[in-house]
């Protein structure tokens, strides 16, 4: 008479991992109404001035409309 176990029809070796290894990419950092990914390898300066980038062109168009608004003078009623 032959014993069969259950551990021997299944093969479980009862162990975990496999080699597999966590490795980070970034952080989300959320702000005042903004979420950024700091990444944890490349160029840091690169991607900051990809963050702001829209943030600027929109200081920048506000300042031009200002200045087309100052240069605008103030149309005379006709009469």
């Amino acid at each position: 008479m032959t014993a069969i176990l259950i551990r021997d029809l299944y093969h479980l070796g009862g162990g975990s991992g496999g080699g597999v290894s966590v490795r980070p990419v970034g952080f989300l950092v959320v702000g005042q109404n903004t979420v950024r990914m700091l990444p944890v390898d490349g160029n840091p300066v690169a991607e900051r001035l990809i963050d702001l980038a829209p943030n600027l062109l929109e200081r920048l168009q506000v300042m031009m409309q200002q200045k087309q608004q100052q240069e605008t003078p103030p149309e005379s009623p006709v009469i």
